[in-house]
């Protein structure tokens, strides 16, 4: 079994048949971003940006399943944001020699910014469904899985790395996507990528983002992945 990340960013060989237009489907995006903030400088070290993206973005998706402002949480809350953050980040870097250290004071401020920025962008619009971390059963040999955020049938994922959103990030979506099409969920028709960091984003609907990408309807699109994941992985061999 796989996670939908690492699959994302793998089985090339596959990503490059299906969506042989990804890449300039991507850069033309990155050079019409939409804003909704003003970048944000980082006051903390670059290795332990990564922790604090994690954590901006828990502290959100609490807000939210509570009702309330990022700024509002109890300290028990934050703290138990904090501490879900750097375990996922460990994790991730089992084998790595840099391991996260514990949030200092100025990370946790900066985590909330970004959290709050979130909130700017997804509390004032009316929604009928606003869920944050939505799950997706797994397929195949796919694990289960967890997205960002799911808007009525806007499905937005959240980039807050100093980089440009990349082609991995779409098959990232479409991953879910496709866990999603497999299972019979949500019934999502647009995507969104959200950095809140540079305070950058763009959407698209999934119909025209497949078609630029693949040359495919988007039914056509998620059914090959949902059939490749659903194929024994050791046909495959190494990703």
């Amino acid at each position: 079994m796989t996670s939908e990340k690492r699959f994302s960013v793998s089985h090339t060989g596959f990503w490059n048949a299906l969506l042989p237009m990804e890449e300039p489907y991507i850069r033309t995006h990155n050079t019409r971003l939409h804003r909704l903030a003003p970048e944000l400088a980082s006051a903390v070290p670059s290795a332990q940006r990564g922790l604090i993206n994690e954590f901006g973005f828990l502290l959100f998706a609490s807000a939210l399943g509570n009702g309330v402002h990022p700024g509002d949480l109890s300290n028990e809350v934050v703290a138990r944001c904090s501490a879900e953050a750097f375990d996922y980040v460990a994790r991730m870097r089992q084998v790595s020699p840099f391991p996260p250290a514990p949030v200092t004071e100025t990370g946790a401020r900066e985590a909330k910014i970004l959290a709050g920025r979130l909130a700017s962008y997804f509390t004032p619009k009316s929604w009928q469904l606003l869920r944050a971390r939505p799950f997706f059963p797994g397929c195949g040999w796919v694990d289960d899985a967890e997205g960002d955020v799911l808007g009525d049938r806007t499905l937005f994922e959240v980039k807050s790395g100093e980089r440009q959103f990349r082609g991995t990030d779409v098959r990232q979506v479409l991953c879910y996507c496709a866990l999603g099409f497999s299972a019979k969920l949500y019934d999502i028709d647009a995507i969104c990528l959200i950095n809140p960091r540079s305070g950058t984003y763009f959407q698209d609907d999934l119909e025209t983002l497949c078609r630029r990408t693949a040359g495919l309807g988007a039914a056509e699109v998620l059914e090959e992945i949902v059939n490749y994941i659903s194929e024994p992985f050791s046909q495959y061999g190494a990703p």
